[in-house]
C-alpha cells in the first residue's frame, strides 16, 4: 500500500471515532483501534491486489489477441 493509502485508512479510523463520539470511543482501546486500522489495512491490500490480478488477466488476454503471425512480404 502507498502512504496515501495508509493515510485514509488512517482517516477513515479517525472519522469512525468522530462518529462514536467521545462518551463511546473512551470505552474502546487504542489497540482495539489499532485493530481496526489493520483490518482495513489487509482489505485494501486483498482489493488492491485482486484488481492487480484481473488487470493482468486482461493484459494477457488482449496480447494474445494481437499475437499473429507476421505475414513476410
Amino acid at each position: 500500500m502507498t502512504n496515501q493509502h495508509h493515510e485514509r485508512v488512517a482517516a477513515v479510523v479517525s472519522a469512525f471515532k468522530e462518529i462514536l463520539g467521545d462518551s463511546v470511543s473512551r470505552h474502546i482501546s487504542d489497540a482495539n483501534f489499532r485493530d481496526l486500522d489493520r483490518l482495513i489495512r489487509e482489505l485494501v491490500s486483498t482489493e488492491l491486489r485482486d484488481a492487480a490480478e484481473r488487470i493482468e488477466a486482461l493484459a494477457r488476454a488482449l496480447r494474445s489477441e494481437t499475437d499473429v503471425q507476421e505475414l513476410g512480404m
